[in-house]
């Protein structure tokens, strides 16, 4: 007997499962062959999941789902009495888990990709017990562990590149971009940590996980600060070169008129000196009187 797990993402308790929709689809590349998966809702509890082999003449396989139990917390476990392969596939847990959510889950804080992230847990066993429950809330936990360090890492690779470029005049208005992309990465995690912290909160045993969201608030809210001090500081550089190159371009626009007004005035003068000239040379000699001085002398 397999007990698979959903966990539908939330920060308050649900007292209502309010269906976003009575059917998904999505296709699994990683796969081979790749498969079309469907997921069907039964009167509103249990889940009919079909597979079609896109690349294959195989045929669809139907795999059935009685809804087993659920809880406020979001929870939701259903029995499976067959024996089905694909089941122990990474890549299936992820897509089934991934088109569950969407019957029941609205994407905020996050990119509807983000959730291939997440994937049903699964236990076989004959009777399901509390730490059952436990542990499934747990897988859960460690995932958005991952996710947050990855979040972690991503920040801070981005940010110290954009401060290291920041310093380059022809860098500043594709950091300040970069800087509103990482603005919102961090308000991204922010929002996950939400419900991270809803999750940890039913596993109240767990003070270390706790303590780690406080951290990760207030290290999220640190780089969310520097954030905003560096793009006001670019955004004031940039201001500052926008004025310099104003001005540069004024006095270059004042040289340019004076050399316009000034280089026609040049140029008739010298026109007007090689125009004398000209005249000077051409003027007759006066022979006449040259002989009459000479003869008086």
């Amino acid at each position: 007997m397999k007990y698979i797990f959903f966990w539908i993402p939330t920060i308050n308790p649900i007292s209502d499962f309010v269906l976003l929709g009575e059917k998904v689809r999505d296709n699994i590349s990683d796969l081979d062959p790749p498969v079309d998966v469907e997921i069907s809702v039964i009167k509103s509890r249990d889940l009919h999941i079909t597979v079609t082999y896109s690349d294959s003449d195989e045929d669809e396989s139907v795999l059935f789902l009685s809804l087993y139990y659920k809880d406020e917390s979001g929870m939701c476990v259903y029995k499976c009495t067959c024996d089905y392969e694909l089941l122990i596939e990474e890549a299936f847990r992820k897509c089934i888990y991934h088109l569950f959510k969407q019957l029941y889950h609205r994407h905020h804080f996050h990119d509807e990709k983000e959730d291939s992230l997440l994937s049903a847990y699964i236990v076989d066993r004959q009777d399901l017990t509390e730490d059952d429950l436990k542990e499934a809330r747990e897988s859960y936990c460690k995932v958005y562990q991952e996710k947050f360090k990855a979040y972690s890492e991503e920040i801070n690779d981005d940010l110290n590149y954009i401060i290291e470029k920041q310093s380059k005049l022809g860098f500043l208005q594709p950091c300040v971009e970069g800087l509103y992309g990482v603005s919102n990465t961090v308000i991204k995690a922010l929002g996950e940590l939400i419900y991270y912290e809803y999750i940890v909160s039913l596993n109240t045993d767990d003070c270390n996980a706790i303590e780690r969201i406080s951290r990760m608030r207030h290290d999220l809210s640190v780089k969310k600060q520097k954030i905003e001090n560096n793009s006001q500081k670019l955004q004031f550089k940039i201001s500052q070169a926008q004025a310099n190159l104003a001005v540069t371009l004024a006095i270059i626009g004042i040289i340019i008129g004076a050399i316009c007004f000034i280089q026609p005035l040049m140029l008739n003068t010298v026109a007007e000196k090689q125009q004398n000239m000209e005249n000077r040379m051409a003027a007759p000699v006066e022979s006449d009187d040259f002989e009459s001085k000479k003869d008086s002398v």
